[in-house]
This record gives structure tokens, C-alpha cells and sequence, in this order.
């Protein structure tokens, strides 16, 4: 079942908020690697909600080459869009 736009900003929201709030908390709550790969998750929920958005991450990032497999992956609706992080 498909969400509307409304409903899948409030996700990115709070997955937003969530991220913030644990950063905040004493080191060793994560790791570094697991926040890298919620924030990844975050981006490919952008990427689905706005595809130009995600078409233009060359643009904003220098570095990534959607076609070499090196800092790309594919976002959640099956096309380039997930920004790997290091």
C-alpha cells in the first residue's frame, strides 16, 4: 500500500528527529557506521519522495558517480539515489 507524500514527510520527520535526538546521547549509543546508515536511509527516503532531488546529487556532491558503484547504491524505489557515506 503506497503512502501519501504527507504521510512519508512526517516518516522522514521523525526519522530526522530520532537521528538528532540520538546524537545527542553519551558516546558509544551507536556507532558511527549505524548512524551513517540511518542517515543513508533518510536519503533514500528523500531520494523516493523527490527523484530531480536525487538526480542532482552529482551536482552537490563532486565525487559521486552514479555509474561506478563507488559511493552510489540504489535508493528505495529501484533507481540511483542512495548517497553512501564513508
Amino acid at each position: 500500500m503506497c503512502s501519501t507524500p504527507g504521510e512519508r514527510l512526517a516518516r522522514i520527520g521523525r526519522a530526522i528527529d530520532e537521528l538528532a535526538t540520538d546524537s545527542l546521547a553519551p558516546r558509544g549509543a551507536e556507532s558511527d557506521a549505524s548512524m551513517h546508515a540511518r542517515l543513508a536511509g533518510i536519503w533514500d527516503m528523500v531520494a523516493e519522495l523527490d527523484p530531480e532531488l536525487a538526480r542532482r546529487v552529482p551536482d552537490y556532491h563532486p565525487g559521486y558517480d552514479p555509474g561506478s558503484g563507488k559511493g552510489a547504491g540504489t535508493g528505495a524505489a529501484g533507481g540511483p539515489g542512495r548517497l553512501s557515506l564513508p
